[in-house]
Parts: structure tokens; sequence; C-alpha cells
């Protein structure tokens, strides 16, 4: 095995370890979540009473994977990208 391999395959390692890890908080968020969207959204109701349960889940997530050095494969901000062709010449 090469190490770009061994790499990918700590990496798909750790991932298995933090979701495993963190499933309680998962199973809690989902049945919240399942819940809100059959009694509530389909009811025309919009707030989510779960969001403290997700933040949660992800908080427990970036924290497993931070450990395995990998906090930021689980960050999902999308980076601002300028365009230079709206830009007055």
């Amino acid at each position: 095995m090469t190490q770009e391999e061994d790499k990918k395959q700590e990496t798909a390692t750790s991932h298995a370890d933090a979701l495993r890890y963190c499933a309680p908080f998962k199973a809690n968020y989902d049945r919240c979540f399942n819940s809100w969207y059959r009694y509530s959204f389909l009811q025309g109701r919009m707030g989510n009473a779960c969001d403290d349960l997700f933040e949660d889940y992800r908080a427990c997530i970036l924290e497993q994977l931070g450990q395995s050095g990998l906090e930021n494969v689980a960050l999902f901000d999308t980076p601002t990208v300028s365009n230079s062709s709206t830009k007055d010449k």
C-alpha cells in the first residue's frame, strides 16, 4: 500500500470512528427532525426546534475529527469568489 493509500484509509477510518462515536447525538437529532417535519413543517409551521440538537451533533463530529487532525474536512463554509468581469473598468 502506498503512503497516499495509507492516508486515505486512515481518513476513512477516522470518519467512521467519529460517526460511530457521535451516533447517539445523530439519533436524537433525527428523532426530533422527523417529528418536527411531520407535525410542524407539513402543517405550515417553519420554526425548527431541533437546531440545538443539530449543533450538539455537529460539535461532536468536529471534536472527533479534530482529535484525528481532520477538523477541516467537516467545515462547509464556501469561500467568497470575486468576479472581476463585474467590476467597473
